[in-house]
């Protein structure tokens, strides 16, 4: 009998990591510029990333948004952030809108776990905290840790009083943890828990918080570390660079935790682990976006080129991916590996699948389109549009603007004096978009929507599925 028993139990331990789909992480920094890898600067100190970079496919010009928002958006959905009104600017506190209904459609979670896949989100979600129907668990996750808006204290995990932190709706004080290692326990936990009773693939996104500043205090100091932390980071960076070391190293520490937890339940060679940094790293907080100009808010490389690797042990040779590729891409990507038929929605995508780049194979040239408004309450279409090595710009610096982007990374020569038609080209294709892009009248609102009422807590439990209930204020009484 006890033979028996232990013969079931085995069968079911094998079952578990014997799944022909692989599993999925994604891996999304916060505001991390293209130098802050240690890889690619000198700087900050990324040893677990260097060595996931070294070892798998290091994207050498992947190309997100300015912010956070609709990096997001373009992951999620595989669509233009234009197309859904999440082009301009960000989510901001006062904001009462979100990730469109209407997008769900797109979802990726949804579609995986159409695929088969369990759901979970980790992190950072920021897009749209103002009603339960813009969270993450109406999007398609079954399991959800976090927060919903764009930033919060690292040891309080608060912004301006409001509590953020949830897990599967329920409001989680804070512990007093340092939250980018919160993150890194929350995974730990979950994926022994998914070892311990599934069979079916997992989807893990994984946004960090860091190394975005905090909201609390001033200057270099928003850049919030663990106690006594500091004296760690080397003697030559200047006050500021060395807050900015400890949270990189910090946060490079915290998916090292992801990647053992990986090893040590043995299903590296069947787990692909992704990642990306949302937009272009803050120059006012140390952040180093070289060779590239400009920085996170910006459609400058320094903006929108940011560091991106695909590992896949024994499935994926260490390679530079050289050839332009863009967040929406993958969307698609991710769900052919899943095995989700994708010829429902595959006209109105943006993204393409680029997994041949990375199998030996090539993807159609082609040209995309990154639009992005920086001001709040504008409606100026800002864009650049990447086609091979060349990239054009209508406001990046002093009007219109062409680079060779393969020659050229810190856009320094403006060719477009002698590229007409090349440019026309261009400019005819972000043009293309117009009749496709939806404004919005209420970026980053100063005041509150109507029926407001003092903030005290963000995730109420008792209220947390009433359509009509304002998720950003108390209880209805």
């Amino acid at each position: 009998m006890i033979r028996t028993i232990t013969l079931i139990l085995l069968f079911a331990a094998s079952n578990a990591f014997s799944q022909n789909k692989p599993n999925i992480i994604y891996i999304m920094a916060d505001d991390m510029g293209n130098a802050d890898m240690s890889r690619n600067g000198s700087l900050y100190d990324t040893p677990c990333l260097d060595s996931l970079a070294n070892e798998g496919a290091y994207f050498d010009r992947f190309y997100s948004y300015p912010g956070c928002t609709p990096t997001r958006s373009a992951l999620m959905t595989g669509r233009y952030p234009l197309r859904m009104g999440l082009w301009q600017v960000v989510i901001g506190r006062y904001d009462n809108y979100c990730l469109p209904a209407e997008e769900t459609k797109y979802m990726l979670p949804r579609l995986m776990k159409e695929a088969g896949y369990q759901t979970a989100l980790i992190g950072k979600w920021h897009l749209g905290h103002m009603y339960p129907e813009c969270l993450p668990h109406t999007k398609g996750f079954d399991y959800y840790y976090g927060t919903s808006y764009g930033l919060i204290n690292y040891y309080t995990w608060d912004f301006e009083g409001a509590d953020d932190v949830r897990e599967n709706g329920i409001y989680q004080p804070s512990d007093g943890t340092y939250f980018t290692d919160k993150i890194a326990e929350k995974c730990e936990d979950y994926l022994d828990d998914w070892a311990n009773c599934n069979s079916s693939p997992f989807f893990l996104f994984v946004p960090m918080l860091a190394p975005h500043v905090a909201p609390n205090g001033t200057g270099c100091n928003r850049l919030e570390i663990p106690v006594d932390s500091l004296p760690n980071a080397p003697g030559n960076l200047t006050t500021c660079q060395k807050r900015y070391w400890v949270m990189m190293r910090q946060m490079d520490y915290a998916i090292s935790r992801i990647v053992n937890k990986v090893r040590s339940l043995g299903i590296e060679d069947n787990t692909i682990i992704i990642f990306t940094s949302d937009n272009g790293g803050d120059v006012d907080y140390a952040a180093s976006n070289t060779p590239y100009k400009g920085e996170k808010g910006q459609l400058t490389e320094g903006g929108i080129n940011v560091p991106a690797i695909w590992y896949h042990k024994n499935t994926i040779s260490p390679q530079v991916v050289n050839t332009p590729v863009q967040v929406e891409d993958f969307h698609p990507t991710l769900l052919k590996i899943a095995g989700r038929n994708i010829s429902d929605i595959d006209q109105d995508l943006d993204g393409i699948d680029i997994y041949p780049l990375i199998t030996g194979g090539s993807i159609p040239s082609r040209m995309f389109l990154k639009q992005y408004q920086p001001t709040n309450n504008a409606t100026t279409r800002t864009y650049a549009v990447i086609d091979g090595d060349y990239k054009f710009c209508n406001l990046c610096f002093s009007g219109e603007s062409l680079y060779n982007i393969a020659n050229d990374p810190d856009e320094s020569s403006n060719i477009i004096g002698s590229n007409s038609t090349r440019a026309t080209a261009m400019r005819n294709f972000a043009n293309s978009f117009s009749s496709a892009t939806t404004n919005r009248s209420n970026n980053n609102a100063t005041s509150p929507p109507s029926g407001w009422q003092s903030i005290d807590a963000w995730a109420i439990p008792e209220t947390f599925y009433d359509p009509n209930y304002f998720y950003y204020r108390n209880p209805k009484d």
